[in-house]
């Protein structure tokens, strides 16, 4: 979220996650750009959007103006005028399906809640500037920060709510499907509760980010198959993970598959064809560590129907720190 200052231009509020801009220039600067900044707003019921492709990624951009009770600060201008705010949405073109309606969806309800308010958080971006502090502005500071907060709370509420709306959905493609049950799981947000397309099964009886097990998100059948042993071998290098077929029965033509989240989108670490498992065999596999990835999600799939019979979620972290 960013707002147009009368002295210096573009100026963002706030970014969410707080580090999805760090040490990346290039969306900074495209974000400054945005052609959606270039749009002239009639008056602040107008609300005008304009969405840009660049690099594998879409920009999804509204501007809207909020009702302002600060004072400018140009040169001869004093008047209270409103304010100009950007919202951007940034995701993979893979996942373009979802950026309008998750748009659409934020903007109304920061609008809805925030729309006489949300001058505070610019009055503290300003506050937070000044090089000497008064009490009046430490106030000024306090306000808008609690207000930023409010508005984070709400998009991720809003995220929430949005892909779990995707799953219940009756007439959801397949695609969409997949990747709001990816968002969900990879941000640790339990979907226990979530009915499948209004049928009395729900994807997980496990609770998400449950911190007394290293493994936590199981979907579909139980007890197909178990992990029985999680090291992380070669300095923190790979992963070794053994996993053993947990019926009396033999399985043929899996697919076993270890993903990871980067910016929402679903990437492959492992992808591996297992013909054929025996009757309580065990089955070992390595894949790389990737950099600054810390949750895995451990999936075994059949070939022929591309059904999920056994997915793990797993966390380093609570590896590191207890025995599995």
């Amino acid at each position: 979220m960013l707002y147009f200052d009368e002295t210096i231009g573009h100026v963002p509020l706030l970014v969410c996650p707080e580090n999805a801009l760090d040490d990346d220039s290039g969306k900074k600067r495209l974000i400054r750009y945005h052609p959606i900044w270039f749009l002239e707003l009639k008056d602040k019921t107008t609300i005008n959007r304009i969405d840009l492709e660049y690099c594998n990624q879409m920009y999804f951009a509204k501007k809207f103006i909020i009702e302002s009770k600060r004072v400018k600060r140009r040169a001869g201008s004093f008047q209270k005028l409103g304010e100009i705010i950007v919202l951007v949405l940034v995701l993979p073109t893979d996942l373009d399906v979802f950026g309008g309606e998750v748009l659409n969806l934020l903007s109304k309800r920061l609008i809805d809640k925030f729309e006489n308010t949300l001058y505070h958080v610019i009055e503290s971006e300003i506050a937070k500037l000044e090089v000497i502090k008064t009490e009046k502005l430490i106030n000024k500071i306090k306000k808008g920060d609690q207000i930023k907060d409010e508005i984070k709370a709400i998009i991720n509420l809003t995220c929430e709510e949005y892909f779990s709306s995707v799953i219940k959905q009756t007439d959801a493609t397949s695609f969409k499907l997949q990747k709001a049950i990816s968002y969900l799981t990879f941000k640790g947000i339990d979907i226990d509760h979530i009915v499948i397309n209004n049928q009395n099964e729900s994807f997980s009886k496990i609770r998400l980010f449950d911190y007394d097990r290293v493994v936590q998100q199981k979907l579909g059948i139980k007890d197909q198959f178990k992990i029985t042993s999680i090291n992380i071998i070669n300095n923190f290098q790979e992963i070794e993970i053994l996993v053993k077929n947990n019926r009396k029965k033999e399985f043929n033509d899996l697919i076993v598959r270890i993903t990871y989240i980067k910016e929402f989108f679903e990437k492959e670490v492992l992808n591996e064809k297992v013909e054929k498992c025996l009757p309580e065999e065990e089955l070992l596999f390595i894949t790389p560590v990737i950099k600054n990835k810390k949750n895995y999600l451990f999936s075994i799939i059949e070939e022929h129907s591309n059904r999920i019979i056994f997915s793990n979620k797993i966390d380093l972290e609570l590896i590191k720190n207890h025995f599995y």
